[in-house]
């Protein structure tokens, strides 16, 4: 089978009188398993702490990541390397992200909150 993951990207800014827009059309991707997994964690914030992936996503085969801040205190989500957490997105609260995720080159998801703990929602596609 092919072109199982289909997702687009559109944004759109007016403020003080400017303006601008950008819509990606659709980018269709191929899945070469039927593994996912979506759930809502509490993130810590005393510690960074991995995302679970459940028994058939790993760093073979992760492959999308949507994640929706559900709380009111930021979450980071990056990489643990040697027991380090290295931030690369903060989710403010409200806020989303959609990414591919290499983990070949950076492992798999980590996540700590700002502050408190706080709830985050994801989604992980296999591919």
């Amino acid at each position: 089978m092919a072109n199982e993951l289909t997702y687009q990207i559109q944004v759109l800014l007016r403020y003080a009188g400017v303006s601008d827009q950008f819509a990606s059309g659709s980018k269709v991707v191929n899945q070469t398993n039927k593994y996912f997994i979506k759930a809502v964690q509490n993130i810590g914030f005393a510690t960074h702490e991995a995302l679970d992936m459940g028994a058939e996503i790993n760093a073979g085969n992760i492959g999308y990541v949507l994640g929706v801040n559900l709380g009111v205190n930021n979450i980071d989500v990056g990489q643990d390397l040697v027991g380090v957490f290295y931030p690369a997105v903060r989710l403010k609260p409200g806020e989303f992200a959609y990414a591919r995720w290499d983990a070949s080159a950076i492992g798999l998801p980590y996540a700590k909150a700002s502050v408190a703990a706080t709830d985050l929602f994801y989604t992980v596609y296999a591919t």
